[in-house]
């Protein structure tokens, strides 16, 4: 498990400590870089090797940024990627899974719909939402019971978010 605060105003990169090189392709000169844990760490051998294969498949990563409007991702990498959050798409106040399509950008969180969650939590109308986002890399993500048993799981959330909730 890592804990990382992004405070780059353009966002961050998450992807493999593979080093891509200064102005390569996808390069994120302009953001801040976060890696995911090397695989070597992973103590059963099965699952280390299917963790390392996976990381293969994330080199270039996904791009994520947040505004006011709220957190906006864009994949880049060759492996499936799945999210969980209050974003376009999602049920009206509840979390639904998405897939990622490779060079779009989605706003997987709406700030103006979380806040408007808020009040009604508030009032007593709904459960309170949840400030985070779930990415699932590689593994489809049905529901959030079910992200404990996946092999890459990342958590955003916008602090802001996190500290009116």
């Amino acid at each position: 498990m890592y804990n990382t605060v992004v405070t780059h105003p353009e966002g961050c990169r998450i992807s493999p400590q593979q080093h891509l090189g200064h102005g390569a392709p996808y390069s994120s000169d302009s953001m801040q870089s976060v890696h995911f844990p090397r695989a070597e760490l992973i103590e059963y051998d099965r699952q280390r090797y299917v963790t390392r294969k996976l990381l293969g498949h994330l080199e270039r990563g996904v791009l994520v940024r947040a505004n006011q409007e709220g957190i906006f991702i864009k994949r880049l990498c060759q492996s499936r990627v799945f999210w969980s959050g209050l974003g376009d798409g999602s049920s009206q106040y509840g979390s639904m899974p998405g897939k990622l399509q490779r060079d779009s950008v989605v706003k997987i969180f709406d700030t103006g719909r979380f806040f408007q969650a808020l009040q009604l939590y508030q009032e007593g109308q709904i459960p309170a939402p949840d400030p985070s986002v779930t990415l699932c890399f590689g593994e489809e993500l049905n529901d959030l019971s079910s992200a404990k048993s996946k092999l890459i799981i990342v958590q955003v959330r916008c602090v802001n978010s996190q500290q009116n909730s």
